[in-house]
């Protein structure tokens, strides 16, 4: 009886998941059920051994996994370090393993206390990470592919970050991470190993705590006429910030990055572009540990907007007209003589802003129930007056052994973000502030006056005075991150385990953004639907759902260990979009409704994804682990979505120093892997059905037929890669080297195709094109050079580089993704070539344009280095080096346009080609206008930054308790600061920049982008 109501459960639960029917009492019955008909586990002899586990510092560490080895026994070190193990009566070796700390492997003695000290890795082999499954894990010296893994340590404990995208740079190999502007609130583009799509997004899939997050960018309008009127390119030009943003990093403990579709087949169609799984805090047995942290940064600019000295020379040569000549040297000579001469990029964003960032965090609880509560609230002003950044964040996180079989977990995050962006990046109205500096001479005046009014702006659309004191364009974000998982052990011993497995997750945000700029504005008087004053508001409502139910059975013999996981996911994404945009609004007035010219703007996408997983791995004693998957999915943006579509994974490592031959001490480790595995990337939505236009005739409603069709036979693109690789430790993993090879191979790219004109439609809105190719290599060395009791030297250094190429295309060349003119610069479809290589003119011989450099690196590296010295002092640094990466610099036309380059009047002249000459013909900055050359912009973007770096004081126990007695357990000060320098020969603002924002290909373009930022940080750390 007890034998078969069990598989009868699960089995009703799996067929209601499978139907997308979770009913939260259904569930829990079924638990009940299995508690109520289960015999209990046998019990062995065991003895307890207890101990404290510290650093080599001398710090309590907190959650060090501890386990026997050979055995199911484990357990984790409590808030105070201490941990209670029941040892069996036999002879075992224990494993105490953290992230971030080289894991020991150590033999108790005969006494029941056991302290143990680990000491901190600078690049680690053996920690557990997250790779193996949806419901499995494994240890990273048995991981068959090259995982990214982040402790909090290295994400944030060299400086707090101003968001967590942010705090990524520089950190993983094997990923592009460009900032796309300088404006508060964050905004960063992130792609691994190459682009993985042309149209698609190329951003990796973010899960935290089993959440599958959405990271969009949510278009607020500013581009639209009423506004700024640069949306006939790219909505990405709205300066976005990704919805990454909200996460508070000071909550999270783990970072693990799974790079490629080898590593990330299991997460099927979502994962074609990789995968990012963050763990947050938890709580640990123990009792209650209050940490604050304080710190107060001086925000300024790292290089201005170039800006132009003028004289009487210059205006003769900049205008042709003689009287506007006299007429601009009249008010350059008054200017002058008042002394009203302006560096007005200094004026308006020279300024140091401040930023706060408080967090209180507490920890603690009991054996069978543990939490972490914490609150933050970060505040930075931006470089402008009026733009700024605050997030408020709450999360209580329980974790909860009902008994020895069945835990449950709950995770519950809500935050709150308020985002005033300013008005930065392209502009087709002449409204952003950046676009008029680049043409406004210094000796203008355009300060407000003394009633309040604000000059005209004589040399452009607007004044930007007045954008700053009176524009709005904020965005208010609250979302809510819930997530939770329960295990039940059904068979639980030393040498088998059946675990069902239940998850579920919820990522609801509600963002609402609010554009105004006033009836009297300079732009808008001037404005081309004749109505001034314009307002929108903007709900973007989106709620992500999904589910995950699986089982694993893990078999544990003498020599092999078999573990099999199968289960059922869905995920579902629900987004509506309602706008509403007024014109002609009175002096005062906001509401759109209110506006003489309304319209409204609504959308809704509803997205389901559903698919099951069967994963098998086997152990061969540590020395051969081999795994086998298949991933199978349906989704609604396939026009068959009915059908499941297949991915599969095979992986294998081999432990070369764990075999019985391997004599060679000086080598501990030595592992070599390959995998392969696929990924899908589904269609847009919407692209697998041809949408009908609503019109009105003769008042009555109707349909008309749309200029593009939809494609009816439309599937995903497929990504297939192979990695192989060696990982080494050398001298007990004192120096360790992982080298990476992979070949991913993306097919059936999908992107907008054009019908001949006789056909009756304009194109088809996705169609299968070609195929891409990313070829690359990642090195990973870690060393502790010096590791003496009082200096301690760890570091890091990386390596990779990512080569893509064109190897299938259907249909002629032509330009990928946002395209300026030829004269600048575009990326270029062609069979052979990278996609994101800018090409210009001008025309070679054989017809096609001159090919000046890639969007991708040549190749990237970084040094990250923490150094321990004088018992309580800390230094770290992170540099980043990208080599030969390339941007369209097309700021330098607007300031050569405008007369605002430092170089304008160096004298030079064109040969018979339109290439600058020496020579005193004209001025520089005219010349470049009317040459024929885009390598005048398209420039080389390669620099060396200093991203991080930090030093600390921690304060010893001795020294707190004279001071604080047993009020304080903790206290650390420091300084710290992020993007301190970076050397560069790039002219614009900073190398780093996307006016695109997160656009696989087209998107390096810098087109007077907000200022970027450095960060000078005090820090102040407290443990109660």
């Amino acid at each position: 009886m007890k034998t078969l109501l069990i598989p009868t459960i699960i089995k009703s639960v799996f067929r209601k998941i499978y139907k997308g029917i979770f009913s939260a009492h259904q569930s829990i019955i079924a638990i009940a059920c299995m508690i109520m008909f289960l015999n209990p586990a046998n019990v062995f002899a065991q003895t307890v051994l207890t101990g404290t586990v510290t650093s080599s510092k001398g710090e309590i560490l907190t959650g060090v996994n501890i386990h026997v080895i050979g055995t199911k026994t484990g357990t984790t070190s409590d808030s105070t370090g201490n941990y209670k193990l029941m040892l069996p009566a036999k002879e075992n070796m224990i494993n105490f393993s953290l992230i971030g700390y080289k894991t020991q492997q150590l033999k108790p003695g005969s006494s029941p206390v056991f302290n143990v000290i680990l000491d901190p890795a600078g690049h680690v082999l053996t920690e557990v990470v997250i790779t193996s499954g949806l419901a499995t894990s494994i240890k990273r010296s048995n991981a068959a592919n090259a995982i990214v893994s982040l402790s909090a340590a290295r994400l944030t404990g060299t400086t707090t970050p101003s968001t967590v995208d942010a705090a990524f740079s520089g950190k993983i190999v094997g990923a592009t991470i460009t900032q796309m502007s300088g404006a508060p609130g964050g905004g960063v583009s992130m792609q691994l190993r190459g682009i993985s799509s042309i149209t698609s997004s190329s951003q990796p899939l973010f899960i935290m705590d089993g959440v599958i997050l959405n990271n969009s960018s949510f278009d607020a309008g500013r581009g639209t006429n009423a506004f700024t009127g640069a949306n006939s390119i790219s909505k990405g030009q709205d300066n976005l910030a990704n919805r990454l943003a909200d996460i508070n990093a000071a909550d999270i403990e783990s970072v693990e990055v799974l790079k490629g579709s080898s590593a990330a087949a299991i997460y099927g169609t979502l994962a074609n572009a990789g995968v990012v799984i963050i763990t947050t805090k938890k709580g640990f047995n123990g009792p209650t540990k209050i940490n604050f942290t304080q710190d107060i940064a001086a925000i300024s600019a790292t290089k201005l907007l170039p800006y132009g000295s003028w004289d009487e020379d210059k205006i003769k040569a900049f205008y042709s007209d003689p009287a506007q000549q006299a007429s601009e040297i009249a008010a350059y000579q008054q200017a002058k003589s008042a002394g009203q001469i302006y560096n007005y990029p200094k004026e308006i964003y020279g300024r140091t802003a401040l930023g706060t960032y408080s967090q209180l965090g507490l920890s603690g609880g009991s054996e069978n129930t543990r939490f972490y509560i914490s609150g933050g609230y970060n505040h930075e002003d931006g470089l402008t007056k009026n733009t700024g950044f605050k997030r408020a964040t709450v999360r209580a996180n329980i974790n909860h052994n009902v008994n020895d079989r069945w835990d449950v977990q709950f995770n519950s995050n809500y935050i709150n973000n308020v985002t005033d962006r300013g008005w930065e990046n392209n502009d087709n109205n002449g409204v952003d502030i950046g676009t008029n500096l680049t043409s406004l001479p210094s000796y203008a005046q355009i300060h407000r006056l003394a009633d309040g009014t604000y000059p005209v702006n004589p040399y452009y659309a607007e004044n930007p005075f007045h954008v700053i004191d009176a524009f709005i364009n904020r965005e208010t974000t609250n979302r809510f991150i819930e997530s939770f998982t329960t295990n039940y052990s059904i068979v639980k011993n030393d040498h088998h385990q059946l675990k069902a497995s239940f998850q579920g997750g919820l990522d609801y945000l509600l963002t609402e953004a609010k554009l105004y700029a006033p009836d009297d504005a300079q732009s808008q008087i001037n404005a081309i639907s004749g109505y001034p004053g314009a307002s929108r508001f903007t709900n973007d409502r989106s709620i992500n759902t999904n589910f995950q139910l699986a089982l694993v059975n893990t078999l544990e013999g003498k020599d092999f260990t078999n573990k099999t996981s199968a289960g059922l996911v869905r995920f579902n994404q629900n987004l509506v979009v309602n706008a509403v945009q007024g014109e002609g609004l009175e002096m005062g007035q906001m509401n759109p409704v209110n506006a003489a010219v309304r319209s409204n703007y609504s959308y809704s996408q509803q997205i389901i994804n559903t698919g099951a997983f069967l994963q098998h791995e086997l152990n061969w004693k540590d020395r051969v682990i081999a795994t086998a998957a298949l991933r199978i999915d349906k989704n609604t943006t396939n026009t068959s979505y009915n059908s499941f579509y297949p991915f599969p994974k095979g992986a294998v490592a081999v432990n070369l120093t764990k075999f019985d031959f391997w004599k060679t001490d000086a080598i501990n480790q030595l592992k070599l892997r390959a995998a392969y595995g696929q990924t899908g990337g589904p269609a847009a939505f919407g692209s697998n059905f041809s949408q009908l236009n609503p019109t009105v005739y003769n008042n009555n409603l109707g349909l008309t037929a749309p200029i593009t069709i939809g494609n009816d036979k439309i599937k995903y693109e497929i990504a297939s890669e192979i990695e192989y690789g060696a990982d080494m430790g050398f001298f007990n993993n004192a120096i360790t080297l992982e080298v990476t090879l992979y070949d991913k191979k993306v097919k059936n790219l999908l992107q907008p195709f054009t019908l001949a004109p006789s056909v009756g439609y304009s194109g088809i809105t996705g169609y299968p094109i070609g195929d891409l190719q990313n070829k690359g290599l990642e090195i990973s060395l870690g060393a502790t050079p010096v590791n003496r009791p009082d200096f301690r030297w760890n570091t890091i250094l990386n390596y990779w580089f990512n080569r893509s190429k064109i190897t299938r295309l259907i249909i002629p060349p032509s330009a990928a993704g946002p395209n300026l003119g030829a004269l600048y610069g575009f990326n270029e479809l062609r069979v052979g070539q990278s996609p994101t290589e800018f090409v210009g003119t001008p025309l070679k011989p054989d017809g096609t344009l001159t090919k000046y450099g890639d969007a991708q690196p040549k190749f990237q590296m970084t040094s990250y280095n923490k150094i321990d010295f004088l018992k309580h002092f800390e230094f770290s640094f992170l540099l980043h080096w990208n080599f030969r990466s390339y941007v369209s610099n097309f700021t330098r036309f607007q300031l050569d346009q405008g007369g605002q380059s430092p170089d304008w009047m160096v004298p030079t002249h064109l040969d018979g080609s339109g290439n600058i000459m020496p020579g005193p013909a004209i001025p520089t900055g005219l010349a470049r206008q009317i040459g024929l050359n885009a390598g005048y912009f398209i420039e080389s973007a390669s620099y060396l930054k200093l991203r991080e770096a930090a030093l600390n004081y921690s304060f010893s126990k001795e020294h707190l308790q004279r001071l604080f007695g047993n009020a304080v357990k903790g206290l650390k000060v420091g300084v710290s600061g992020n993007n301190l320098f970076t050397i560069t020969k790039y002219t614009g603002l900073d190398p780093e920049v996307s006016a695109f924002g997160q656009t696989s290909v087209g998107s390096n373009y810098d087109i007077v982008s907000a200022p970027y930022t450095k960060r000078f940080l005090f820090h102040l750390g407290v443990e109660f």
